[in-house]
């Protein structure tokens, strides 16, 4: 009988697991038929099938059965926060109907399963383990693929151009402790659904693709901690392709090697974008006209790099702005008064630059202990504090994952 089949499977997948300490695969025995056990469930039309695998935060150690690939009506598998080690079965391959497979935050070990490709997988979640090789070029073909985080794992290599054609695709999550190198591709912006986009944390080195201003749904746009750039002078062209962007409220490719001037696009981005970090790069020239147009800042850094001229007086019409780092670049002049009129900022980064003159008596009365804030420019320091520093650095930025101001 072929549910005999899914309960043989079951109870290999018991006999992979060393260790239950909340009990949760006890009732898995003959004292229950096996569409009764806990976290198994059944389809009552596919003739009493296993469907589903719910088994997250449970504390489980063992090995993932290759005896899952018999359980042929499975759609989805939840593993998630266990202890769950050795590789991923390459037997998983064989469950076409296979929508979801979240084995978040486990010790899974060896080569993403290239055979994945074989299923329907709508979501796949594979982040937080020991993974190690490259993303397989064959997840291109998941045509109906919209989730994909592989991110704190140990892959390498670059990413497929393939995946750029998955038009179902809405997050794409490959940052931390991965490596992978390479150009971003420009078959990505083939990829229209796209909305939450985090290459972070890797090697990627090149141009950003000009071509991002056609997808239209994108909102977080993550590429910090890389080595993007030419050292052309025009590295920042991608931004002029962002202002397409409509959903846009994140953008952050700080920490990394981009060459040239701020283009004066940047005033055109939309006025729901809420953060934009391009702090640590080799970015020269002056602040562009119509900054204040972007009203719906809550963060902006542009720190560590090689910007000059004045501050414009318009920054005092950035009224959400929360926190503003220009430390570490060539600013001179005085510092606008109308800054200490934005009655939401928390966070000020305007040391190691040019700056004369007095500071605006509006900064002067800020009690910036009692807000964790930190001021210092070069010299002029009206009260400063090392903890305060520390505790409000990454205030910001920090609930997004996204890289300290300092």
């Amino acid at each position: 009988m072929k549910n005999e089949t899914d309960w043989l499977a079951l109870l290999a997948f018991k006999d992979g697991i060393s260790e239950d300490p909340l009990g949760v695969l006890s009732s898995w025995n003959n004292s229950l038929r096996f569409c009764q056990w806990v976290r198994a469930t059944c389809s009552r039309r596919q003739h009493q099938r296993v469907t589903s695998l719910n088994l997250t935060d449970h504390s489980l150690v063992g090995y993932l059965s290759p005896h899952i690939g018999n359980l042929s009506f499975l759609r989805r598998i939840d593993l998630s926060t266990n202890k769950f080690k050795g590789e991923i079965p390459q037997e998983i391959g064989r469950l076409f109907r296979h929508q979801v497979l979240n084995l978040t935050e486990n010790s899974f070990q060896g080569e993403i399963p290239s055979n994945l490709s074989h299923c329907s997988e709508l979501i796949i979640s594979i982040a937080r383990n020991q993974l190690v090789g490259e993303l397989p070029p064959e997840l291109g073909s998941l045509s109906k693929l919209i989730f994909l985080s592989a991110m704190f794992n140990d892959l390498s290599g670059s990413i497929p151009p393939l995946l750029g054609n998955l038009s179902s695709l809405t997050t794409l999550f490959l940052r931390g402790a991965n490596q992978f190198t390479g150009a971003l591709p420009i078959s990505l912006s083939n990829a229209i659904s796209l909305e939450f986009v985090d290459f972070s944390s890797n090697s990627f080195s090149g141009h950003v693709p000009l071509n991002l201003g056609s997808l239209s749904r994108l909102y977080h746009f993550n590429i910090e901690k890389n080595q993007l750039g030419n050292r052309e002078g025009d590295d920042l062209s991608f931004l002029t392709s962002l202002t397409n962007c409509t959903n846009l409220k994140v953008i952050s490719a700080s920490v990394n090697n981009l060459y040239g001037e701020l283009p004066g696009s940047i005033a055109n981005l939309w006025r729901q974008l809420n953060l934009l970090v391009l702090g640590r790069n080799k970015i020269f020239g002056i602040i562009p006209k119509g900054i204040e147009n972007l009203i719906s800042l809550y963060g902006l850094g542009l720190q560590v790099n090689s910007l000059k001229g004045t501050l414009p007086d318009s920054f005092g019409k950035l009224n959400k702005l929360q926190a503003l780092s220009l430390y570490g670049n060539k600013f001179s002049g005085q510092i606008p008064p109308s800054i200490g009129n934005i009655t939401q900022l928390s966070n000020l980064y305007l040391d190691v630059n040019d700056f004369h003159g007095s500071i605006p008596l509006s900064l002067e009365i800020w009690d910036l202990w009692n807000n964790f804030s930190f001021l210092k420019i070069n010299s002029m320091v009206p009260y400063s504090n090392e903890s305060a520093q520390l505790k409000s650095t990454c205030l910001i930025t920090h609930s997004l994952g996204l890289s300290c101001w300092k």
